[in-house]
C-alpha cells in the first residue's frame, strides 16, 4: 500500500526590505545591501525564493544575474529569476524554511531604476503569486547654474537668472527629479550682510530666498527679481556680490531627509557694482551754453542726465536773467539774487512737476533720463525769454547714496 500527500496550495510571499515609500527613491547605499522579505507554506513548505532584477526600461534592458556570491548585468529580454537565500541557513546551508529570505551582494547603478520582483515556490512545485517593488536609487546631487553673467558693473542688474537639473547636465541615469525649490542665498563683500528677499532689504544673518520651480527631471529654469533697494541700501557706492545657489532631490527613503543635498559653500557667481555721481549727456542740454538764439520757444528748455549706476532721486534747475533776477516756475522775481548757486535762496532752486516730475519716490537708474520744462501737470514751465536778453541756466541732480552732479560754476566754468 502506498500514501501520498497531496498539495494545491501555493506558498505567500512578502517583500519587506526595502520599505516602500511614494515616490520610493532610495538615496542611501546602506539601505540595499539586502533585499529581503518573509515566505510560508501551509503544505510541504518552502522549496525556494526567487527574484528577479532588472531596470525599469523596456526590454532588451539589463537584467541582473546571479551567480553564488557575486553576478552580473546583462542586456536580455524577459526575467532572469535567481534564487534568494535563507536568512537563517545562507544560499547553500542546509534545513532552510525560507521563513525569512534576502538577496544581496547586488551590483547597483547610481541614479537609476529599477523593478525587483519575488516569488516563492513550495516543495509541490506550488508557485506563489508575485510581488513587486520598484524604486529609484539615487545618491548624486543636483547641480544648479546661474547663467546671468557677472563682472564689474556700474549698471544695476535688475535680476538674476538660471537652471537646475537633478543630476549632472551631461548624464543620461535616471535621477528622482528635483524637488521642486532652488535656494539661493546673496551675500555682499563689504560687511557679509545677506540679501532678504522676502522683506527687500539686507539683513545681518543668513538669509535664504526659495524659488519654487517645478519638481522632476529635467532642465528647470528659475528668476529672483532684484529690486532697486538691492543697491539703495548699500552702505557705500561700491559692492562685491556673491551668489550661492542650490537645490535637493526627491529621495525620500527612508525619509526626506535623506535628500541628496547639493552643497551651497561655492558662490555661483561674483559680480561688483559701483555708482558715481550722475553726469550730464553731451550735447543734451538746450538752449546750448554761449549761444544766441534768434527764438526759444516755451517748451525748449531740456537735458538729459545718465545716472552712470546710480538711482537718481532729485533733480533741481535754476534760471537767472540779467540784474540776478530768479525765474519762479511761472514768472520772473522782483528781487535779485546773489549769483552763487551754492548759497541760494529758498525758491530760486526749483524742484517740482516737470516732464517728467523732478522729484522720484521710485527713481530709476537703468537708463539715461530726459527732462524737458514744459509747464507739466501745472509745475515748472521754461521762462519767457524777452529780446536781446541774457540768461544762465543752473542744474544739480542727486542720487540715493548721495552722490551729486553741480552743473553750475566752479564746476562748470561754461
Amino acid at each position: 500500500m502506498r500514501y501520498f500527500s497531496v498539495d494545491k496550495t501555493a506558498p505567500t510571499l512578502s517583500i519587506t526590505a526595502p520599505a516602500v515609500t511614494v515616490p520610493n527613491n532610495i538615496g542611501q547605499s546602506s539601505i540595499l545591501e539586502t533585499l529581503g522579505g518573509e515566505a510560508a507554506d501551509l503544505g510541504f513548505g518552502v522549496d525556494r525564493v526567487e527574484y528577479s532584477l532588472h531596470f525599469n526600461k523596456d526590454d532588451p534592458t539589463g537584467h541582473w544575474q546571479h551567480y553564488v556570491d557575486s553576478g552580473v548585468w546583462t542586456t536580455d529580454v524577459g526575467d532572469i529569476w535567481n534564487t534568494a537565500c535563507d536568512s537563517a541557513v545562507g544560499c547553500s546551508g542546509s534545513g532552510a524554511t525560507w521563513a525569512i529570505w534576502k538577496s544581496s551582494n547586488i551590483a547597483w547603478f547610481e541614479s537609476e531604476t529599477y523593478v525587483f520582483t519575488a516569488r516563492a515556490v513550495d516543495e509541490a512545485g506550488n508557485i506563489s503569486s508575485e510581488k513587486t517593488i520598484s524604486f529609484i536609487y539615487d545618491t548624486s546631487a543636483p547641480e544648479t547654474r546661474v547663467t546671468t553673467s557677472g563682472g564689474a558693473m556700474t549698471t544695476r542688474l535688475t535680476g538674476l537668472a538660471g537652471t537646475a537639473q537633478d543630476r549632472s547636465y551631461a548624464s543620461t541615469c535616471t535621477a528622482s527629479g528635483l524637488d521642486g525649490n532652488i535656494y539661493l542665498a546673496v551675500a555682499r563683500k563689504s560687511d557679509g550682510s545677506f540679501w532678504d528677499s522676502q522683506v527687500s532689504t539686507w539683513t545681518g544673518g543668513v538669509s535664504v530666498s526659495t524659488i519654487v520651480s517645478s519638481p522632476g527631471t529635467g532642465i528647470k529654469n528659475w528668476s529672483l527679481a532684484l529690486p532697486s533697494t538691492f543697491y539703495d541700501l548699500l552702505p557705500g557706492t561700491t559692492d562685491t556680490f556673491y551668489v550661492y545657489t542650490w537645490a535637493k532631490d526627491r529621495v525620500s527613503n527612508p525619509d526626506a531627509a535623506y535628500a541628496n543635498k547639493e552643497s551651497s559653500e561655492t558662490p555661483k557667481l561674483t559680480f561688483s557694482y559701483q555708482s558715481s555721481s550722475p553726469t550730464l549727456v553731451s550735447g543734451s542740454f538746450y538752449p546750448e551754453a554761449g549761444s544766441a538764439k534768434r527764438e526759444v520757444t516755451i517748451s525748449s528748455v531740456a537735458f538729459t542726465l545718465d545716472p552712470v549706476g546710480g538711482r537718481i532721486k532729485q533733480v533741481w534747475a535754476a534760471f537767472l536773467k540779467e540784474g540776478n533776477y530768479n525765474w519762479t516756475g511761472s514768472s520772473w522775481s522782483d528781487v535779485a539774487v546773489t549769483d552763487n548757486p551754492s548759497a541760494f535762496p529758498a525758491g530760486v532752486w526749483l524742484s517740482t512737476a516737470a516732464d517728467p516730475a523732478m522729484i522720484f519716490a521710485a527713481p530709476a537708474g537703468q537708463s539715461i533720463l530726459p527732462i524737458t520744462f514744459s509747464g507739466y501737470g501745472g509745475g515748472i514751465s521754461s521762462p519767457t525769454w524777452s529780446d536781446g536778453g541774457k540768461y544762465r541756466i543752473y542744474m544739480k541732480a542727486e542720487n540715493t547714496a548721495g552722490q551729486k552732479l553741480l552743473y553750475y560754476p566752479p564746476n562748470i566754468v561754461s
